[in-house]
């Protein structure tokens, strides 16, 4: 078995959001971390879906990032996916959120 760990960086998150990671063909990959910073002066939304491979339907969260300051999406913090699960973030304001995902991918 193989491991690797991979960083994505999405500054600023775009108006419909970004398909931050797509598992390629693996054993399995893990959400090792999952932190939004706010740049706004507001209060903004981010919206995390996990689409399992051959669904149409997404398993979700939700969380505020408040202006300034960052969080951490503990939900998704340990979270398995297998090969050709996606994990896409979106925002509920364009151009405000600064999104950082690690993975490690198990192969």
């Amino acid at each position: 078995m193989a491991t690797n760990y991979l960083d994505y960086v999405q500054e600023p998150l775009p108006a419909g959001g970004a398909n931050m990671y797509t598992a390629g063909t693996i054993d399995y990959a893990q959400v090792t971390y999952l932190t939004a910073f706010n740049t706004s002066a507001s209060n903004a939304t981010i919206t995390v879906e996990v689409t399992k491979s051959g669904s149409s339907a997404a398993q979700y969260v939700s969380d505020i990032v408040p202006a300034g300051k960052q969080v951490v999406v503990s939900e998704m913090l340990n979270r398995t996916l297998k090969t050709g699960d996606i994990l896409k973030v979106t925002s509920g304001t364009a151009d405000v959120l600064n999104v950082s995902l690690g993975i490690r991918e198990v192969t």
